[in-house]
């Protein structure tokens, strides 16, 4: 797989065998101090469960 972009938040890869764009999100939070802060540019930290339920929130929607 190559991978095409990795984010704060997700890192977005390509099949290229198949020409499939996968998303693999990150358990790793913005904010800066320990304080989240979903608006920040760095990430502050990781919370265990948080890519699992980005995965969930974006099916819904998309």
């Amino acid at each position: 797989m190559k991978e095409l972009y990795d984010g704060k938040t997700k890192t977005v890869l390509l099949d290229e065998e198949n020409k499939e764009v996968y998303l693999l999100f990150k358990d790793s939070a913005t904010g800066e101090d320990g304080v989240f802060d979903p608006g920040s540019n760095t990430v502050g930290g990781s919370v265990a469960g948080k890519g699992k339920i980005g995965l969930t929130v974006s099916k819904y929607f998309f």
